[in-house]
């Protein structure tokens, strides 16, 4: 129970910028499909979340990040296939669990909601 347990820490908006900055390179910028195990995470997402909430720029971020982004997610979708495919003895094309492209998507909304 501890693990849920909410903890203080202290970062400089320096320190804010460069954890985004690399959660979203894990995200949306990395090629490699391991990075999807980050990708689909609730508690880097949950982090990226206090981030953004503790920013000095918050209002206007909030406003990029809640929104549509195709790009962002065609790369998803590409990753998860290719993870798929590696994982799959058939490599037969395989659904996406809607719920888990809207976790890897994170921060951004699904386009065609």
């Amino acid at each position: 129970m501890d693990e849920l347990k909410k903890k203080s820490v202290m970062l400089s908006q320096g320190e804010i910028n460069a954890l985004k900055k690399a959660i979203l390179y894990l995200k949306f910028e990395c090629e490699d499909v391991s990075s999807m195990i980050f990708s689909g995470s609730t508690l880097i997402n949950s982090a990226f979340d206090e981030l953004l909430v503790n920013s000095d720029t918050y209002e206007r971020e909030a406003e990029f990040y809640h929104r549509e982004n195709p790009d962002a997610q065609e790369l998803i979708v590409q990753k998860i296939k290719q993870q798929q495919y590696s994982d799959s003895e058939s490599h037969e094309e395989e659904t996406i669990d809607d719920e888990y492209l809207r976790c890897c998507l994170h921060p951004f909304k699904k386009t065609g909601n």
